[in-house]
């Protein structure tokens, strides 16, 4: 019996001690980054909470928040105190995640996160690139370790980073090493979003799935702007507006609310990463009516209208 015990402890050792950590920092309503690239089953993600507002990790309420068989992630209760919060990756799939305070577990909008996982027993996704086709078209393309029962490619895409849509699928390539190059052009109609998020499963004759990770598409026929949506609108007085917001570079969005006096009466300043962003403005009971925000980026300005009722 000894020997049996001495055994899965050295299995468990060897497989988990060559494990990534892969840092995620909780402040300033968001989790940076919000899409972990390269997580495979073994590795750890380790959530740094840096202060400034009370903040937690949780999947429990989260519609296919962890794959089936795995443990969910939740952090605690929301706190505001310096600490960490490590998670033991023991599946494939994807991974979301929100803070109970500042992310909408039924829509998941808001501060939420997320992470595709892949097994290391399964052919893995390499060299995963997007380009742009002559017909100004994301082309996807990547390659295989090979080929040996693999079944078909399915391709993922999603316009806010978060929420994924299947948009395609490509089958295999016959069981050799020396044909396991693969592309694929996205033919949607995506002129209105500056950026789109990518991924692609690969699906052996079991049905295991294997993750690439996570490619951001900029797209540079789209209209440059700061906003793309503002929710809810109307909003309660003792609400979040939940922000969704583009950035051209890491920076910093500055929210100030002025009512109809041209009085400042709140403002917020987010954290701003290249792609999508996501953030809320507290209103602290402001009285009904109507609001304008001003938004500020990277010298750029915008200027929205509220109604809080």
């Amino acid at each position: 019996m000894k020997t049996i015990y001495l055994f899965c402890f050295i299995v468990f050792f060897c497989q988990y001690s060559r494990a990534n950590i892969h840092i995620v920092t909780v402040s300033n309503n968001q989790f940076t980054p919000a899409n972990l690239p390269n997580v495979v089953v073994g590795d750890i993600v380790s959530f740094s909470f840096l202060g400034g507002g009370l903040h937690n990790v949780n999947s429990s309420s989260v519609i296919n928040g962890v794959p089936p068989g795995t443990f969910s992630i939740y952090s605690g209760v929301p706190a505001s105190s310096s600490r960490t919060y490590d998670y033991l990756v023991t599946k494939p799939g994807l991974y979301s995640y929100i803070c109970d305070i500042h992310g909408d577990a039924a829509t998941f909008t808001g501060m939420v996160g997320q992470f595709t996982a892949t097994s290391a027993l399964l052919i893995p996704i390499l060299n995963f690139i997007i380009g742009t086709d002559i017909t100004n078209k994301p082309n996807l393309s990547w390659k295989t370790e090979g080929n040996i029962n693999l079944n078909h490619f399915v391709v993922k895409a999603s316009e806010d980073g978060i929420h994924y849509a299947v948009i395609g699928q490509k089958n295999a390539n016959e069981n050799n090493q020396n044909n396991n190059y693969y592309s694929f052009i996205d033919e949607r109609n995506i002129t209105p979003f500056r950026y789109l998020y990518y991924l692609v499963v690969a699906i052996d004759n079991s049905l295991q799935e294997s993750y690439s990770e996570v490619k951001m598409y900029k797209n540079a026929i789209a209209k440059a702007g700061i906003i793309n949506s503002i929710s809810p609108n109307p909003v309660n007085s003792t609400s979040q507006i939940m922000i969704q917001f583009n950035a051209e570079k890491k920076s910093q969005l500055n929210a100030a609310v002025y009512n109809s006096l041209g009085e400042r009466v709140a403002q917020s300043k987010m954290s701003a990463f290249e792609g999508i962003n996501n953030g809320h403005i507290t209103l602290n009971r402001l009285p009904a009516g109507n609001y304008k925000i001003k938004f500020t980026l990277a010298g750029a300005v915008e200027v929205r209208t509220i109604m809080v009722k």
